[in-house]
């Protein structure tokens, strides 16, 4: 299937966060510099570096309606100028919730035993994280140690599309995360079904879903906003989004 690129901006408030400058002296091969204090995750950062003269590693925030994206910058000086060696881009905070806070409810979660939502929290924390090959957060180790000592849901195990059996119901289902939406993180589910007449139908085999999730995992209000289920056509381009909003607000 064909997914649709869809546009990430327009960005605001686009501006330097973060600056930090690595030199290596000595030996030939690309090597790990650790900025700040390795006392708190929080507190420092990982930069690869060539050696030679300092490098630059630079962090540009910018934010669209729903999320903050940071994109991670290498700069290597090059006859007087900072030339771009590599960059990567991604999610930094979703509703206005960074990967602390993230790891945060994830771990909240986990204590209470609602192991749904505690994979998917602790998979949208490293997905937050996530700076590229040359530019790691502290808390990444963290997060990952974390997700390591998790037992995976039954109905999240192996790879996707999962087959999801809820009684005589049966769903294909293609992917599930979160996704940010009016300033609120909702559980997102994608789903595959036959071809349909009209909306209606297609409204209607997302909510059966809805339906038969809720009755699993009641305890999803706990930490999301809502469900966001998404039908997509097999065989077909089309897709059908249905939003079922949580009566009482997410923690």
């Amino acid at each position: 299937m064909l997914w649709p690129i869809r546009q990430m901006g327009p960005f605001k408030n686009l501006h330097v966060a973060h600056t930090y400058l690595a030199k290596v002296t000595g030996g030939t091969q690309t090597q790990r510099v650790v900025c700040g204090n390795v006392s708190r995750p929080q507190d420092w950062v990982a930069v690869s570096a060539d050696p030679g003269p300092s490098q630059a590693h630079v962090i540009v925030d910018g934010e669209t309606i729903n999320n903050t994206w940071a994109f991670a910058v290498w700069l290597i000086p090059e006859q007087g100028a900072w030339r771009i060696n590599y960059f990567h881009v991604a999610s930094s905070r979703a509703a206005g919730k960074s990967v602390e806070d993230l790891q945060e409810t994830a771990r909240a979660q986990r204590e209470k035993h609602h192991d749904f939502n505690t994979y998917i929290l602790y998979m949208t924390a490293l997905q937050q994280a996530d700076r590229g090959p040359n530019f790691q957060l502290g808390i990444l180790p963290e997060i990952q140690k974390d997700l390591a000592g998790l037992q995976v849901p039954r109905h999240l195990q192996g790879p996707p599309p999962f087959e999801w059996q809820f009684g005589k119901s049966a769903f294909k289902v293609l992917n599930v995360g979160s996704i940010a939406v009016g300033g609120k993180i909702y559980l997102k589910i994608d789903h595959e079904i036959e071809s349909w007449r009209d909306d209606k139908e297609a409204d209607r085999k997302n909510r059966e879903l809805i339906a038969e999730f809720a009755r699993t995992y009641p305890e999803y209000r706990d930490a999301f906003a809502g469900l966001v289920v998404n039908a997509h056509e097999r065989e077909g381009s089309r897709g059908f989004g249905t939003v079922d909003e949580n009566r009482q607000p997410s923690k």
